[in-house]
């Protein structure tokens, strides 16, 4: 189903708007989009009929999108420049790694359960993120005076 890969379009247009905001910032926008991602892989875990996997994919989809260009902005903002390529590589493997994971338990377990286990990672980030800080940068271009 190739409805993830579109609406992981839209959301990476999305993310460029979303992680630029004051309001939002770059830790929020990771937020909102493994958010969308829980959810898309909860209704792609509890769906009844065709329609809900759609409609699964597509959550999924453009929390993807989201979360990757502003994982990349995150990244290249807190990381010290001797590390960030490194650290862009890592985050390049981790996706295809994911990936190979979610296609070996597909094999080893029920179809059913996919869903499921790709959303753990997505579920432990928004439980997380509130103990990772806000990027420097972020703070530097979008707070005055020191609030």
């Amino acid at each position: 189903m190739s409805l993830l890969n579109i609406f992981a379009g839209v959301g990476a247009l999305a993310s460029s708007m979303l992680s630029s905001t004051p309001h939002l910032g770059r830790r929020k926008c990771l937020f909102l989009a493994c958010s969308l991602i829980t959810f898309g892989m909860s209704l792609l875990h509890m769906a009844s009929s065709h329609h809900l996997l759609f409609v699964g994919r597509a959550f999924a989809g453009a929390g993807v999108g989201i979360a990757y260009p502003a994982s990349y902005l995150f990244i290249h903002e807190t990381a010290l420049p001797t590390h960030r390529a490194s650290l862009a590589v890592l985050n390049v493997f981790s996706l295809n790694l994911g990936a190979l994971l979610i296609l070996v338990l597909g094999w080893a377990f029920p179809y059913e359960l996919c869903p499921t286990f790709a959303a753990l990672p997505a579920l432990a980030f928004v439980i997380f993120v509130w103990f990772v800080p806000e990027s420097a940068v972020f703070f530097m271009q979008y707070q005055e005076g020191g609030r």
